[in-house]
């Protein structure tokens, strides 16, 4: 990073990126309906999972 009297100059691109996923993917995509299918299955398994964890978030 540079300085000067007109600021600073940053020619550093940012690492992290935020966006919504959602508005970026088309809605006649490919993958969209496979995401729906993994969502059903892992809302079905939610229940295993919070068995295999702790009360305080560890195995």
């Amino acid at each position: 990073m540079e300085a000067s009297m007109r600021g600073n100059v940053d020619r550093q691109q940012p690492m992290f990126v935020a966006f919504n996923i959602e508005e970026r993917v088309p809605e006649d995509h490919p993958l969209r309906p496979i995401k729906q299918w993994c969502d059903r299955v892992l809302a079905k398994m939610s229940r295993d999972f919070n068995k295999a964890y702790g009360k305080t978030g560890r195995l």
